[in-house]
């Protein structure tokens, strides 16, 4: 079976409980899809999260934006186009 999530990367970061996952692309004359999420991927690499929310945000050039939460929220933060520094 091919798995949608079969060329993900995933890697920690220094900082504690925060992980990379970087995304593959299926693209074709018709343009692209990505699966941003897959319950089982996550499962297979023990992270045991079930997202009830998702949200996306689109901020201009030089925007600071905050994402909120406390120490018992998990955020799912992806970056559609050009980059983002996460600060904890």
């Amino acid at each position: 079976m091919n798995k949608s999530y079969s060329d993900w990367k995933i890697s920690d970061t220094s900082l504690i409980g925060v992980k990379k996952i970087v995304l593959t692309s299926f693209k074709d004359h018709r343009g692209s899809y990505t699966e941003t999420y897959n319950k089982q991927f996550f499962l297979e690499n023990n992270i045991d999260i079930e997202f009830l929310q998702d949200d996306i945000s689109i901020s201009k050039k030089n925007v600071l934006r905050g994402i909120h939460g406390d120490q018992n929220t998990t955020k799912l933060i992806s970056c559609l186009h050009g980059a983002f520094q996460l600060v904890i």
